[in-house]
């Protein structure tokens, strides 16, 4: 079975059904359109009341997910995946233009901003419950039927590479840094 299949086979079993339920419907549109402003506000908020805990996660989430936005942009320029309802699979429940579908770039930044916060700081429990609205938030994608599971995979990988990588270039530019400013042993 080739990749495509499984993904095509995936989203038929996330996907709405013809008659889906009326309160998960709206509980999925408010997850996908609602919840990642909230979700954002939130970190600002809590960047803003807590500073010195939050304030250097924050800056590595918003670096991270800019670059993420941007590899995405690119992305978008030169490959096309069709969404779902493009192909005519499954129910699309919200309107959504027929744009390339890879990578959901709402997972991308959610994703993006998670990881800053789980694998780079201490704010593990925010980092998990921030990954675990990620991956709800690409849930209502796929459910909604505007994205393909694989869409949502790969956003999530993409952050995770852009997150650790990120964190590594800057590590070794703070090592550089530190070394730079060390006094010389022959003055």
């Amino acid at each position: 079975m080739s990749l495509e299949m499984l993904n095509f086979q995936l989203f038929g079993l996330i996907n709405a059904s013809a008659n889906p339920n009326p309160l998960l419907v709206k509980f999925a549109i408010f997850i996908s359109h609602d919840l990642v402003t909230i979700f954002v506000i939130g970190l600002l908020a809590l960047t803003f009341f807590r500073p010195k805990r939050f304030k250097i996660p924050a800056i590595k989430a918003a670096v991270f997910t800019a670059i993420t936005s941007i590899i995405a942009a690119l992305i978008d320029k030169f490959y096309y995946h069709p969404r779902p309802f493009a192909l005519n699979l499954g129910h699309k429940l919200i309107h959504h233009a027929a744009t390339n579908s890879f990578p959901s770039h709402h997972m991308l930044a959610m994703s993006s901003m998670a990881l800053a916060f789980l694998l780079f700081s201490r704010e593990k429990l925010v980092g998990s419950i921030c990954l675990a609205l990620a991956w709800l938030v690409g849930w209502s994608r796929v459910y909604l039927g505007v994205h393909f599971p694989v869409d949502i995979i790969g956003a999530f990988l993409l952050a995770l590479f852009i997150n650790i990588l990120g964190n590594l270039v800057l590590c070794k530019y703070l090592e550089f840094r530190k070394s730079q400013q060390k006094p010389s042993a022959h003055t």
